[in-house]
């Protein structure tokens, strides 16, 4: 009785249909994070109705596409390590060649260039490994199908400028040229090398020009970056870059000095100047590279610098929240605790009375005549059925199990808050830990950047000279060692630099997931918009 009653199945319907168009906007919303970060992180689509179960996130690991773009800057950090660790061991053999250093250093790093190519192939089949693994597991596509990474997001940990390692690698190789020149070398064959080495003065001040863009970039990253230091760090900020202008001003007065000597080299070559001209190219070619190699470690850290986050300012109550308004599975789930307190009335109204009123009759032919209808031979019944309640044993059972049900449903959808609310305080941590750490490992890296720089340098410090008849006096017995240890830890904090930055990123992207204001566009794409603050938007 009563049209809720009566219309309750079609009511039934229309929530169902309204559950599963918000069901399916959420899986859309896991099934980008799937993609991205490898992580579905919601239920999944439902039909016929929800349930009052729902959980939470408390966070994860970087797989998926973000996952494979870490994979590939760990091989083009070490693919840079690599060609430092090469060019350093030419240095290094130079060194043995004049008996300044021993031979089981120099095999030490022998060692450890052969170990870091072994590294190295072994990360480009375990990448080329996970790109199949993606396009079957994940994309559902063929292994063999060809794909290109869009490595955007990542461009901004390559410290080193590819053009920069590509010109340290032509001033070693005229060093080279160099060294393979007759003592009767002819003035044509000193003039094409000095020709050669003339042409490395237009990339070297293409590299100080960028150099000095990836400054500019990094002033732009100040406020951003201040917006969490205290007044001390804010003080050493300001001083290491300070230092920072300060060091490439100083290689662009060395680099007008280069200039003018090249120049001077060229204009003085002739047949009486050719052994100065040789020894003049030789410290020519020597201060070039370190000149490029002090530009590249400044470019590294400035590039380093510039690297920020977005800031979340967000306490969990807030969080907890901006969720039970904007989580569709929250609102399903509230929907269907309301559909089991309404199925409560739906078994009571089945406990009521029922009076039911009959009526039935018929009319007859006679003589047998099938169109002869005669009222005596007709007749009438009237009557009246009466069910009591207490007679309703299924109903009452069913009423009860409707009460059971509710409780069950009101206590499940309790313990669901509970675990979203859980699981965003356990993301906000995260997040807090992993911005913090970021500037930890931005620090090591610096820590690492100046150490390559420090026992780089004590390949260029003047070799004390001997006492007559003593040998000359080598590096220290751990000179190999400490090269292989600084230049092993600057690929290393490189890696956990990105890994923390990407990780802060899967976080956030996670928290946005589980806080219900992921917006998704018609393809698919994530918009990434600013986390909601404490004061609310717009506030």
């Amino acid at each position: 009785a009563g049209k809720k009653i009566a219309l309750e199945q079609l009511t039934s319907t229309e929530r169902t249909l309204l559950a599963n168009v918000r069901s399916y906007r959420q899986y859309r919303q896991g099934f980008y994070t799937l993609i991205a970060i490898g992580e579905l992180g919601v239920s999944g689509t439902r039909r016929g109705g929800s349930s009052t179960n729902f959980f939470g996130s408390t966070g994860g690991g970087v797989g998926g596409y973000i996952g494979l773009l870490q994979q590939l800057q760990r091989i083009r950090n070490t693919e840079d390590n690599l060609s430092l660790q090469l060019r350093t061991l030419a240095q290094l053999e130079a060194l043995l060649d004049v008996g300044v250093i021993d031979l089981v250093q120099v095999d030490q790093f022998r060692q450890s260039v052969e170990s870091e190519k072994s590294n190295l192939l072994q990360n480009r089949n375990s990448l080329q490994l996970s790109l199949d693994s993606y396009k079957t597991s994940t994309l559902g596509l063929s292994p063999d199908l060809p794909i290109q990474l869009d490595d955007s997001l990542i461009q901004q940990f390559q410290l080193v400028a590819r053009e920069a390692t590509a010109v340290q690698d032509t001033i070693v190789s005229l060093q080279d040229r160099v060294g393979e020149l007759p003592e009767d070398a002819t003035v044509e064959a000193i003039g094409d090398v000095l020709s050669s080495a003339a042409m490395l003065l237009e990339p070297i001040r293409q590299q100080l020009d960028e150099v000095q863009n990836d400054l500019t970039s990094m002033e732009q990253a100040v406020p951003i970056r201040e917006q969490i230091m205290t007044d001390d760090d804010k003080v050493l900020f300001r001083e290491d870059r300070e230092q920072l202008v300060s060091t490439l001003a100083d290689l662009k007065e060395k680099f007008l000095k280069v200039t003018s000597d090249v120049e001077a080299l060229q204009g003085e070559l002739s047949e009486q100047t050719r052994p100065a001209s040789v020894t003049g190219l030789v410290v020519w070619l020597g201060d070039a590279l370190r000149l490029i190699q002090r530009s590249v470690l400044v470019q590294a850290r400035a590039r380093l610098e510039r690297i920020t986050v977005e800031i979340i300012d967000l306490e969990s109550p807030a969080a907890f929240e901006i969720a039970l308004a904007n989580r569709l599975d929250i609102k399903n789930s509230r929907a269907a605790l309301v559909d089991r307190w309404r199925s409560i009335e739906i078994s009571a109204n089945a406990l009521q009375s029922v009076v039911n009123i009959t009526a039935s009759g018929d009319i007859r032919t006679a003589r047998n005549n099938p169109a002869s209808f005669r009222a005596p031979t007709g007749s009438f019944r009237l009557g009246m059925e009466f069910d009591a309640p207490f007679t309703r044993l299924l109903e009452r059972n069913a009423y009860r199990e409707s009460l059971i049900s509710y409780q069950q449903n009101r206590r499940s959808f309790i313990q669901s808050r509970d675990s979203v609310h859980l699981g965003l305080r356990q993301l906000l941590r995260q997040i807090v830990q992993l911005r913090t750490d970021l500037e930890i490992q931005r620090r090591a890296v610096a820590i690492a950047i100046r150490r390559v720089d420090l026992t780089r340098a004590q390949l260029y410090a003047p070799v004390t000279p001997p006492q007559p008849g003593q040998p000359v006096a080598p590096f220290g017995p751990t000179a190999a060692q400490n090269l292989i240890q600084s230049l092993s830890s600057l690929r290393n904090t490189q890696n956990t630099f990105m890994s923390v930055w990407l990780s802060y990123y899967a976080t956030r992207m996670r928290l946005s997931r589980e806080l219900g204001v992921m917006n998704v566009d018609q393809d698919g794409i994530w918009i990434d918009e600013p986390i909601p603050s404490d004061t609310g938007p717009g506030e």
